[in-house]
């Protein structure tokens, strides 16, 4: 059943058992549905699908929830975030040339894309379109900026952008970029805040700016400084940074996505296929929440009944609204 049928009917029916009882009594249960988009590979990695509504448990700070399952997913909203610091020259080349992948998936999913890019601002460089290819042009005027990469600033300009799209929609944010912050005004917390508010799915796919450009051609990359050189003293300190939080890998486990690395151009074509494969056989499951205040994080744990093998990946929880 669709997700919007579903929620009229829901509204209607509390509606009616108010009307049936008497003056004082307190129903706990909300007309707000929590969204919980799951999905199931098996030991292969590859998507299990066609499970029906009684394969999954789902727990709500641990206590289980009756899970309905939308035979129809929502369309999909998709924002692409492309770091464009100066050092993300050869990073940007090879997007340019395996863009058209997400083509198939916009198509498949009923979907619409906007284009933002971030070196030391945010910049909206295309708005919502079902059009794939105006992205695909956005993408080839988009120039490398400034060094640095607001990755937080990113993620939650994005996170405000779905968030204010019309209508019961899927919600998701393609990251490019490294897997750190570089001079964020938003913490990290503010842009974890900002995706499970609404209900986003992310999907980093990140790379070194000192490792991809020796995969480049020379006609990718921008004209160095004179004195520059290669930066192999940033290269070898990459093992080190490695180390650190990697802030993109924890925004995809918090909301269910998955993170990806690449240093070559045929290994961004394949986690981009990856992304569209995993977007396109996902299990829309939501159920009715009780208790909680608002502001408060409620922890969300899914799995699939009798199938440990499988893997489950969702949002780790959603924030009680104020109203």
């Amino acid at each position: 059943m669709p997700l919007q049928i579903r929620s009229a009917l829901l509204l209607g029916n509390l509606a009616f058992l108010s009307a049936q009882e008497p003056a004082g009594t307190s129903y706990r249960a909300s007309a707000r549905l929590v969204i919980v988009d799951t999905s199931v590979t098996d030991a292969a990695g590859k998507p299990v699908r066609n499970l029906g509504a009684g394969s999954f448990q789902v727990d709500e700070e641990g206590k289980p929830r009756e899970a309905l399952l939308d035979s129809e997913p929502a369309p999909l909203s998709l924002v692409v975030a492309v770091q464009t610091a100066g050092y993300s020259a050869a990073a940007l080349a090879k997007l340019r040339k395996v863009s058209l992948r997400l083509e198939e998936l916009i198509s498949q999913s009923r979907g619409e894309v906007a284009l933002i890019v971030y070196d030391r601002g945010v910049r909206l460089v295309h708005g919502f379109t079902w059009d794939w290819f105006r992205i695909k042009d956005a993408l080839e005027s988009v120039k490398s900026g400034p060094d640095g990469g607001v990755l937080h600033d990113a993620v939650r300009e994005a996170a405000v952008l779905l968030e204010r799209r019309p209508g019961v929609r899927r919600r998701a944010l393609l990251l490019i970029g490294e897997s750190k912050d570089r001079g964020s005004a938003a913490s990290l917390e503010d842009a974890l805040k900002a995706v499970q508010n609404a209900n986003v799915t992310v999907y980093p796919v990140t790379y070194s700016p000192y490792l991809t450009p020796f995969t480049a051609k020379p006609e990718e990359l921008p004209i160095p400084a004179a004195d520059s050189g290669l930066n192999l003293i940033g290269a070898a300190a990459e093992i080190l940074r490695l180390g650190k939080r990697d802030a993109a890998g924890l925004l995809a486990a918090s909301t269910g996505g998955l993170s990806e690395g690449f240093v070559k151009q045929a290994g961004l074509g394949a986690a981009l296929d990856r992304m569209a494969r995993d977007l396109t056989s996902r299990h829309a499951l939501s159920f009715v929440p009780e208790g909680g205040e608002p502001g408060q994080f409620r922890r969300v744990h899914v799995r699939v009944r009798g199938r440990p093998e499988l893997t489950v990946r969702h949002r780790s929880g959603y924030i009680v609204p104020a109203n």
